[in-house]
């Protein structure tokens, strides 16, 4: 099974993961942008154009994508191409870039799509909800970007022209266990499918 998490920054995606991972015994793919950013000289704290993130976010994507196909066994995912399309969107505005930029970008979003399609099996969007710390090396704490960025990766995630597999944890489910029930809810089904062995309960599973 191929498990992925997908939102905007700083809302529990890691934390859901590894709890996830460790239910269903599949290893954990963490992914950071922190080390592909440094090599590109490229700023998160800061507003950066178009242009200037766009070699670092093919990059990403790339790197995301030899992880999955290295698990063909199954794997859980705190990111997905869809947060690190989203990340470019993000940079997008009406004036940014050069003609050449903005074209890439709309098809870094559809490669983006069709590859989240491809490698998942589920996608779960983790919404903006809980209290978090700025951290060195992580986008700036502005709500409005969070939000923001958080609509990207919906947007993309419920297209019609792509069909992706998914879940939405409530933004009103802060609870680090009831966030793991709701996941459970809507990968069971799948393990079942799978011939996987189901938990019986988030509590005793993360617990186990």
């Amino acid at each position: 099974m191929r498990i992925g998490f997908c939102g905007a920054h700083r809302t529990g995606k890691t934390t859901l993961a590894r709890a996830i991972a460790r239910i269903y015994h599949l290893p954990l793919l963490s992914s950071s942008a922190s080390a592909v950013a440094a090599r590109h000289s490229f700023d998160m704290a800061h507003h950066n154009r178009l242009d200037t993130g766009i070699p670092m976010q093919v990059e990403q994507l790339d790197t995301m994508i030899e992880g999955f196909e290295e698990r063909t066994e199954g794997f859980v995912s705190d990111r997905t191409p869809l947060d690190a399309a989203a990340y470019l969107l993000a940079d997008a505005t009406a004036s940014a870039g050069t003609p050449l930029s903005r074209e890439t970008t709309v098809t870094y979003v559809e490669k983006a799509m069709a590859l989240t399609a491809k490698h998942f099996d589920i996608v779960i969007l983790v919404p903006p909800a809980i209290t978090f710390e700025p951290m060195d090396g992580k986008p700036p704490m502005n709500e409005a970007y969070q939000e923001h960025h958080h609509m990207l990766v919906r947007g993309m995630l419920f297209d019609d022209e792509v069909s992706i597999r998914s879940g939405q944890i409530q933004r009103t489910n802060t609870s680090r266990l009831d966030r793991i029930s709701a996941v459970l809810e809507f990968c069971d089904p799948i393990a079942r499918e799978k011939g996987m062995a189901v938990p019986c309960d988030a509590e005793q599973s993360v617990a186990a």
